[in-house]
């Protein structure tokens, strides 16, 4: 596992992963997400607490950041602190969605767009571990909450109410 290098994991042509008994190869942009399970973490992953992402449930995911009613967000805006730890839903090119909690406030992360150029994301897993995600068979982010400056090309929308 201390040869794994995140920014080239996607990169090369193949996944190469050689067990005890067997040695396999994928073509890498046909992997979406490799899963690693690990009791200890590698050199590689050593970040700062607060600058890594954690895989968050899709419940938590829904139930904390999610609008599902907009009258009582008006009424009971988030914190400061609640409007700066960002979560994000990654939609997968093959319809699964994962859950993550990033680790900067969105004041830190300037251009949202610049991480589809990123070669993959990745972040702690349930469970212990680590995700790796092909930004190539990514379709979709969802921040929530939204950045407080959001680009300049950003199409403007709001929930519709019936």
């Amino acid at each position: 596992m201390q040869k794994l290098q995140p920014g080239k994991l996607f990169s090369e042509p193949h996944i190469i992963v050689a067990g005890e008994y067997s040695l396999t190869t994928y073509r890498s942009d046909a992997v979406t997400m490799v899963e690693v399970v690990m009791a200890e973490i590698p050199d590689w992953l050593s970040y700062p607490d607060e600058a890594h992402a954690h895989e968050v449930s899709s419940t938590e995911f829904q139930d904390s950041f999610l609008v599902k009613d907009e009258s009582k967000l008006r009424e009971n805006p988030p914190s400061s602190v609640e409007q700066r730890v960002g979560r994000v839903e990654i939609e997968l090119i093959s319809g699964s969605k994962v859950h993550a909690k990033l680790g900067l406030p969105f004041e830190q992360i300037t251009l949202v767009t610049r991480l589809f150029a990123a070669p993959n994301l990745h972040f702690s897993r349930l469970g212990g571990g680590e995700t790796f995600i092909n930004t190539k068979n990514v379709i979709r982010l969802e921040f929530c909450p939204g950045p407080p400056n959001v680009p300049a090309t950003a199409l403007r929308a709001r929930h519709l109410v019936e």
